[in-house]
């Protein structure tokens, strides 16, 4: 299934499409991006969690997005996919204008 399939699917879902439209774009690009790597390698979420040394459970909770997982792990995906990390929009938006640093 194409990660647009997936999509359309889920939004089928009223929690999920409210879960979506609220939560963190973070979590939902981390998802979005382990679910396109894995399908165009080939993978299922079993034999990727095989390859990380993981339970398979704990992939369906990536992509899924219900856990954020650390730079670490993120790596060692990227690893046993062939593919490499990149972030070019970490920081976008101001958090809070008038904090000047004193650097």
């Amino acid at each position: 299934m194409s990660t647009n399939n997936l999509k359309k699917e889920l939004f089928k879902n009223k929690k999920f499409k409210k879960y979506y439209n609220n939560s963190s774009d973070l979590n939902l690009e981390i998802s979005e991006s382990i679910i396109s790597a894995r399908l165009k390698n080939g993978l299922t979420q079993e034999e990727l969690a095989g390859l990380l040394n993981t339970k398979q459970s704990s992939i369906s909770r990536l992509e899924r997005g219900l856990s954020l997982p650390s730079l670490s792990f993120l790596l060692k995906i990227a690893e046993v996919l062939g593919m490499r990390l990149s972030a070019p929009k970490f920081f976008t938006y101001p958090v809070n204008t008038s904090c000047k640093s004193s650097v």
